[in-house]
Formats: C-alpha cells, structure tokens, sequence
C-alpha cells in the first residue's frame, strides 16, 4: 500500500532565522514543526509522513547520524537535508551551516521531486516485484518497468543539479544568480565591500536563428557560454538570464581609483573574446559576426539594492544597443566605443 505523503517539514529547535523560514515555508504551502532531539524527531515522522527533516552537523556529529538512522527506519522515502558538512554522505544533500531561509526553500522545493521520483521509483519496483511472483511470461514487461526506474533514479541524481543550472548552456540559472546576487549584496552591507554587475545580450540573435535555424542557435548560446566562462574570473558568477541574454556578478570590484580591478575594462576583454568566436564560418546577415552588447554596474555607486541594480545595467545593455551594438556601455550617459 502506498502511503500518503504530506508536505510537513521538521525543523530543528536551534535552527538559525527559523521564525523567519517558517514563515517562507508557510507561504509555500510547507507545514513546518520544530524538534528538539532525536527522540522528538523520530516521535514526528511516526505519527504522520514526513516530506522533509533539516539536519545541524557540526554540534556533536553523532546526533545527527542517529537521526538519519532512525528516519530511515521510520520514513525511508523521507528527505533529509543537512546543514553544514555531511557525515559519509548519510543524507541527500547538505547546504551551508547557516543558509538564508530562501536557500533552505529551494532546496525543498527540490526535494519534492525528488521525494515524488522516489515514490514513483518505489511504487515501481513493487509492481516489478509482484510480476515476477505471478508469471514469468511478463518478461517483456518487466524489462520495461526495469528501464522506468533506471530513468526515475537518473532523475532523483540530476535533480538537485537542474535546479541551478541552464539544461542548454550549464550555465547558472536566474534563479540562482537571483539568490547569489542577494547574498553578495547583504554581504556588502555588512563589510562595505563593493561589486559589480555586468548584463549582455548577443546582437542581431534573432536574425542569426532565422538565417540558420534553432539548432545553430543552440550551439552558438552553448559555445558562448564556454567563452564567457573561460574569459571570466573563477571568482565571478556567470548565469543564463533568459533567450540570449546573460549576467554576471564580479565581487570584490570597488570603485575608486585604487581598485586594481576595473569591471568595464574586464568587459571589454569578455566583448572582444566573444567577437573573436568563429561558429562554423557562419555569420550573421550583413557578414558580420556575432557579437555582444553589454551594461555595467558597480555598486554601491550605481545602487545598492537588487532592483535598481537590474534596472540600471538594463538601461546599460539598450543605451550600448542603441549606439550601435559590439560595446560595452559603463556609464549612465553614453556607451564606450569600440
């Protein structure tokens, strides 16, 4: 019999901000109860089922572990995730010791794939199981069952990892550069340290896919990402911001005339590197190759919150397309020529 799953969640009692990612996991639709020890835990997930346990490594390690052991006696089907760093790999995935409540919320969101994968793969392999009891004349159909739950495990592995990846480019994906420029931002704050903000767009794409066709699209958005990640630095954020257009979060770029990191000078290298792509011989229509368009921030002088950031480097990005395109546009008047 399959049981039915709910969408509670334990928390631990010392988690940090858990007032505040309750709240977040109520809005969501999570029914969030706090535990206190590994008796309380495993009291919870016996009286109803449990979708989701949080874990705290580091605070005594071995009461952890035996949560994990007694959650996997109960609720086997139950995800558990631990913050701080795992013990021999014991849950499904592990988050920083202290994550922001909106990290903690993406993961679960995660998890609920996941945990439906699971489901799926279980229900599965008990239907395999009662074929094989009733005849072996359904051979045929087992193979296919077999095939279904190797898929579904290949699911529950890429979950988490499509998650905060583009499938297209494997490139981050807005959701995670969103949480990633959030964090760089209240990190700010808190040191006054500076970053910036670079946001592109590849000229003339639409017309490029016309002349060639989606599929030479596709490998022109891949082949761009792999230039955008070798020309930028290791410690810079590069995403998929949606279509053709791209962003990028470069920490640790204050202004001022002392800083020896300059972001505009940094995206010229990017546009010029993007220019020299050769995709085939192709071009676009007109002979010219593809090309990028391109705005840059640097807070906190151009803003220090995430809208008027994403506002102002988007007007960045069309004040460079309006000058004609193949630039890097720094300043609030006029883009930088080429």
């Amino acid at each position: 019999m399959a049981t039915t799953t709910t969408r509670k969640v334990l928390i631990p009692a010392d988690a940090p901000n858990r007032e505040t990612l309750e709240e977040i996991l109520r809005g969501d639709g999570w029914e969030p109860r706090a535990y206190r020890d590994v008796r309380d835990a495993e009291r919870e997930v016996r009286a109803a089922p449990c979708q989701a346990v949080l874990l705290r490594h580091g605070k005594g390690g071995l009461e952890s572990l035996e949560i994990v052991k007694r959650i996997r006696g109960v609720r086997p089907e139950t995800f558990v995730l631990g913050m701080g760093s795992a013990h021999h790999g014991e849950t499904d995935a592990v988050v920083d010791a202290e994550p922001s409540p909106g990290e903690l919320l993406a993961v679960l969101r995660v998890s609920s794939a996941v945990q439906r994968a699971r489901e799926a793969e279980r229900l599965l392999r008990e239907q395999l199981r009662e074929i094989e009891k009733a005849t072996e004349s359904q051979a045929d159909r087992i193979r296919e069952l077999e095939q279904a739950c190797s898929d579904l495990q290949e699911t529950v592995q890429n979950a988490e990892a499509l998650a905060f990846r583009d499938e297209l480019t494997q490139l981050y994906n807005r959701r995670f550069f969103v949480q990633a420029i959030s964090q760089q931002i209240e990190r700010s704050r808190r040191d006054g340290s500076g970053f910036a903000l670079a946001m592109m767009d590849i000229d003339h794409f639409k017309a490029y896919n016309d002349a060639y066709g989606h599929v030479a699209g596709d490998e022109m958005l891949k082949e761009l990402a792999r230039t955008l990640l070798k020309t930028f630095r290791r410690m810079d954020i590069v995403a998929r911001y949606g279509g053709e257009e791209f962003i990028a979060l470069m920490p640790e770029a204050p202004p001022g005339t002392a800083t020896r990191f300059d972001p505009a000078a940094w995206m010229e290298r990017v546009r010029a590197a993007v220019e020299r792509i050769v995709e085939s011989g192709r071009t676009t229509p007109g002979g010219k190759r593809i090309t990028i368009s391109a705005g840059v921030v640097v807070s906190p002088q151009d803003g220090s919150d995430l809208d008027t950031l994403i506002a102002e480097v988007d007007a960045r990005l069309y004040r460079a397309k309006l000058a004609g395109r193949n630039r890097v546009c720094a300043s609030p008047e006029a883009a930088a020529e080429t």
